[in-house]
């Protein structure tokens, strides 16, 4: 009775992990808050989310799925991530509760990705990679279902400066195989630097869970 009451403890998330996935989201968000209106500035909403944004998210995430490794730790972070933004305006055009369908879209996909049992180096490579593009998939997705022009903004800013009309039908109104097309090559505009920051903070998880406060942060469980 005891060892399966262990075994079910591995598999569902504590009070101080939620506590802690909880603090990583908070941090995520004020960390966007401060940063992505300097570099929206710089290269417009679209350029920055795909090539920054969405990786500068990537460290919080792949750093928090290090740490707390079961099924259900990225649609909590995504939660309190799509929650906190509500009343902003990133993480979609403008404030509204339709951000908590988006993250907890992009938070079970992000868990089915990180969930593959690989070798550790092929997990983070696939994990940024199928995360990449899970996260826009989740985003467009629930963007498109809810009418938003946002799918369709983004295609034709991001054709001026790669000419994606050769390879789909702009402008992208609805769910087809264009809208998969473009999902995917957003997905892998982001994944490169997405892997880098899940490799980054691999090494960084380690050396955490090497620590005495990471051995007593389990013994809470």
């Amino acid at each position: 009775m005891e060892s399966e009451k262990r075994s079910l403890r591995k598999h569902i998330l504590s009070m101080s992990e939620i506590v802690f996935i909880t603090l990583m989201a908070v941090l995520n968000v004020g960390f966007d808050l401060f940063l992505s209106p300097l570099f929206i500035l710089l290269l417009g909403h679209v350029v920055a989310g795909i090539l920054i944004m969405v990786p500068i998210n990537f460290i919080f995430i792949s750093l928090t799925k290090h740490l707390v490794d079961k099924f259900g730790t990225l649609v909590l972070y995504m939660i309190v991530f799509s929650a906190l933004a509500i009343p902003t305006t990133f993480f979609g055009a403008f404030p509204g509760i339709y951000k908590l369908l988006v993250g907890v879209a992009i938070g079970i996909l992000l868990d089915l990705v990180f969930f593959i049992k690989t070798p550790v180096l092929f997990k983070i490579f696939m994990g940024g990679l199928l995360g990449a593009i899970g996260w826009w998939l989740g985003t467009f997705l629930i963007w498109t279902l809810l009418g938003f022009p946002y799918v369709t903004g983004m295609s034709n800013f991001l054709n001026e400066f790669i000419p994606i009309s050769r390879f789909i039908s702009l402008p992208i109104t609805k769910i087809n195989s264009d809208f998969f097309l473009f999902v995917l090559i957003c997905g892998l505009l982001s994944a490169i630097p997405c892997v880098l920051m899940c490799t980054i903070t691999y090494p960084i998880a380690k050396t955490i869970k090497s620590t005495s406060i990471y051995e007593k942060f389990n013994q809470m469980q």
